[in-house]
């Protein structure tokens, strides 16, 4: 029998595949992808990871006083009822500012896209950056301390909602056009690959060592990435 099959129709389904292929193998071939991609990964990972525990540790911090008060006498209802309008009005204003500084990390990213220019180093000051807001919210948590916990939330939500832009406009830079599309997907199915190790992880070592934990895992991974030496800047 003849195959209906020509050998241009065999090569141009194989293309798409061969093409993913090359495109991941340019990933890891460039210093600068690999760690784009890397930092792409930790940063929105952490992010991901750290988001359910931020409302749990708010929490936390005003049962000390919710206790306290509930052994004086009338319950937990009745303490709860007698909390502390200053209390209350710390964990309002943390949350208010975790979404004031989201959304004004967003409105000025533009400018520290705008500092992407050649050896500038604004991914070094956001991973600093990011590396003591992390520091911040793990000395919070283990000490039990609400005002370093909150300065540390605000401030990562504020470097998370700059950093994207930044991170799109190097990405730009060290990506060839007719690639883009294709990093781009690789990247976010690395994230979810990330994310989907990291979660299961943080859970475990919640589970076994209590809240502190999950933070300490966030600072062991962009500790980790900080440390790494940047190919731009080597």
């Amino acid at each position: 029998g003849v195959s209906g099959t020509t050998p241009d129709a065999a090569a141009s389904r194989g293309a798409p595949h061969e093409g993913f292929l090359a495109t991941l193998a340019l990933v890891f071939a460039r210093p600068g992808l690999r760690r784009l991609v890397l930092e792409s990964c930790a940063v929105q990972g952490v992010e991901k990871l750290l988001k359910p525990y931020i409302p749990v540790f708010l929490a936390l911090a005003g049962l000390p006083v919710v206790l306290e008060l509930s052994q004086a006498g009338g319950g937990l209802h009745d303490a709860a009822a007698r909390l502390p309008a200053r209390s209350v009005l710390w964990i309002a204003v943390v949350v208010a500012c975790l979404h004031l500084f989201s959304a004004l990390g967003s409105r000025q990213a533009h400018r520290i896209a705008a500092l992407e220019a050649p050896g500038a180093r604004v991914p070094g000051r956001l991973w600093t950056g990011v590396f003591v807001m992390i520091s911040l919210q793990v000395i919070g948590v283990i000490t039990g301390s609400l005002a370093p916990a909150a300065v540390g939330f605000v401030g990562f939500a504020f470097l998370f909602n700059a950093w994207r832009p930044a991170f799109l406009t190097r990405f730009d830079v060290d990506t060839p056009p007719d690639r883009q599309a294709t990093i781009l997907s690789i990247e976010s199915q690395a994230n979810t690959a990330f994310s989907a190790i990291l979660a299961p992880v943080g859970g475990a070592l919640v589970d076994q060592w209590g809240l502190p934990a999950i933070f300490l895992l966030c600072l062991v991974v962009v500790g980790t990435l900080f440390g790494l030496r940047d190919p731009e800047n080597a």
